[in-house]
């Protein structure tokens, strides 16, 4: 019986020496796993956020993108993965002009909300709705604001990168289309965010009932977006601006070609040329478009 427990006590050593020995060989192999998975994570970026001068509890960086040019319908995708020596908290990143032609500040396209914790990982593409007013590096600078406090926030990325895609170049019109006008839409001083054009009709005279049909075909150097055509009267009789019709909405492209009729619904209340005025507004942005037409007529 002695000889029997004797033996069995061995088999037990023998087992918990063997796990014992596995249980090591697992950590060893959880530590390896954990130093190769640090290898490679080196800090391609520092990013130094600090007080922003011109806010209210808020940190910031501005951080040059390296482009020779920005134009609208350009899309600029930002990726950053790190971490930060504290959690920044929320934040956002935009593409903008800071330059002096910019008043300092005019974002490019809409700013990228997010939190930046202790870790992040960030992907975010932007599309500029606006080109840059002012030139150089300024003019297409990347800014991080942190908005949560205004204590100095480090950030060590391990990938970062700020690339960008150029829009669409217009297509040239096609062979034996002759360009028959050239209409430029320049940033309106009365609306923000807008570009306009006044183009006078020839009209002798409008009155109620009128019909008034427009055609135009073309391409565009960079593409308008959302756009209205509206019949008016700009004269100070009708105290600079009066619809005579409904409004007609549109998207023009680098491509458009849009016919469409208005019926006037009133008068012009001044008299001349101004009184009797096509207009195109351009509701997406202030960034001049030049519209090259292969077909226009306004006619009555």
């Amino acid at each position: 019986m002695k000889k029997i427990i004797r033996n069995l006590a061995a088999v037990f050593a023998a087992v918990a020496l063997v796990s014992a020995f596995a249980s090591c060989k697992s950590n060893d192999d959880d530590d390896d796993k954990n130093n190769n998975n640090n290898k490679g994570s080196t800090v391609v970026k520092t990013i130094d956020l600090v007080k922003n001068e011109y806010a209210t509890n808020q940190t910031q960086v501005k951080i040059e993108t390296g482009f020779d040019s920005l134009k609208a319908g350009d899309k600029v995708k930002v990726v950053m993965k790190g971490t930060a020596d504290k959690a920044l908290g929320k934040a956002e990143i935009i593409i903008c002009d800071t330059t002096a032609e910019a008043n300092y500040w005019k974002n490019l396209a809409d700013p990228y909300a997010c939190v930046i914790g202790t870790e992040f990982d960030i992907t975010t593409e932007f599309t500029v709705a606006t080109a840059p007013v002012g030139t150089g590096a300024a003019s297409m600078t990347l800014a991080i604001n942190g908005l949560a406090g205004d204590t100095a926030v480090k950030l060590s990325c391990t990938s970062f990168s700020v690339t960008k895609t150029a829009a669409a170049e217009a297509p040239a019109p096609a062979a034996g289309s002759t360009v028959v006008k050239t209409i430029d839409l320049v940033k309106n001083e009365y609306a923000t965010n807008q570009t306009q054009v006044k183009i006078e009709t020839g009209f002798d005279s409008l009155k109620v009932g009128d019909k008034v049909k427009v055609v135009m075909k073309g391409t565009a150097d960079k593409a308008l977006g959302s756009a209205e055509l509206v019949l008016c009267d700009t004269t100070e009789a009708a105290n600079w601006w009066k619809n005579l019709a409904d409004p007609y909405a549109c998207e023009i492209g680098t491509e458009f070609d849009i016919t469409t009729e208005f019926t006037v619904t009133t008068a012009p209340v001044g008299t001349g040329a101004a009184s009797m005025t096509l207009a195109i507004n351009g509701l997406a942005g202030d960034t001049t478009v030049k519209l090259s037409c292969t077909a226009f007529s306004v006619t009555k």
